[in-house]
């Protein structure tokens, strides 16, 4: 009926998790649990705290964003039968969203919390052609 009324609360990580997993079992769950702290973080200190990315917001950065990882993350593996990294897409999915250099770095800063590596970035894209002729740059 129209006077019905919806409350809806967004995703809890451990939601996140189920959820991603479920549509994404051949990922390593420690990596899944990272790649949601690190999303869920950005969205923190982005849209909540405020601390950077004010140029070009506001952004948004939810299970959109984690499956679109996964799935590239997933093609990488199965297209050049290399390890599962999530480093490889930060750029493409996180780090281009952001107008300013600073912004950028905070990003990368924030990975390197999270997943407790250096973040390098490769400018340098990657050509290769699948197993079914298809043509890829940097794994997309």
């Amino acid at each position: 009926n129209r006077f019905s009324r919806v409350h809806v609360d967004a995703f809890s990580s451990t939601d996140l998790f189920t959820i991603t997993t479920a549509v994404h079992p051949t990922l390593p769950e420690d990596m899944v649990r990272a790649m949601i702290r690190f999303n869920g973080l950005l969205q923190t200190r982005v849209m909540v705290e405020r601390r950077f990315g004010t140029n070009g917001a506001p952004f948004e950065f939810n299970l959109r964003d984690l499956f679109r990882w996964c799935d590239l993350i997933e093609s990488q593996q199965i297209a050049r039968d290399k390890p599962m990294n999530p480093t490889e897409f930060v750029d493409l999915l996180y780090l281009q969203r952001m107008r300013e250099e600073s912004d950028r770095q905070q990003v990368c800063a924030l990975y390197e919390e999270v997943f407790n590596q250096h973040f390098v970035l490769d400018r340098h894209p990657l050509l290769y052609v699948t197993p079914a002729g298809a043509l890829h740059i940097s794994g997309f």
